[in-house]
């Protein structure tokens, strides 16, 4: 948690939208930020780094997430989901939020904490 955002992530393979026999595995992750603040702000861009299981590793940058530059109020929670495309079975996400306070227009980065991206059903 940094400036009062609090990162809350959940991600998990989608068997049945990859394409196993080609090696793609849709890994998909929900997102919850929660401002535990007292001033309204808004997300405004976001940067991702993806590592993958062979030690490949994309950055993927851009404003706003899934086509969205929410406002988040005191107390409320924006939850969002995404994916990422790995051709292997696990990797890792991480990165970072740019936000900027409604009242005072400062801007501020929030970190987003490294999650695993893991096929499960590997596993078992």
């Amino acid at each position: 948690m940094s400036k009062n955002i609090k990162v809350t992530i959940c991600s998990e393979v989608d068997i049945e939208q990859s394409n196993v026999e080609e090696g793609l595995y849709v890994h998909s992750y929900t997102v919850h930020l929660e401002n535990i603040g007292l001033d309204t702000v808004q997300l405004l861009s976001r940067k991702w780094i993806i590592n993958n299981q062979y030690g490949s590793v994309k950055i993927v940058e851009g404003e706003g997430v899934v086509g969205e530059k929410p406002i988040i109020q005191p107390g409320e929670t924006y939850v969002y989901s995404s994916f990422c495309v790995l051709e292997c079975n696990f990797g890792s996400m991480q990165g970072h939020y740019i936000f900027k306070n409604r009242e005072s227009q400062e801007k501020f980065k929030v970190d987003i904490p490294r999650f695993k991206l893991e096929n499960r059903w590997i596993l078992n």
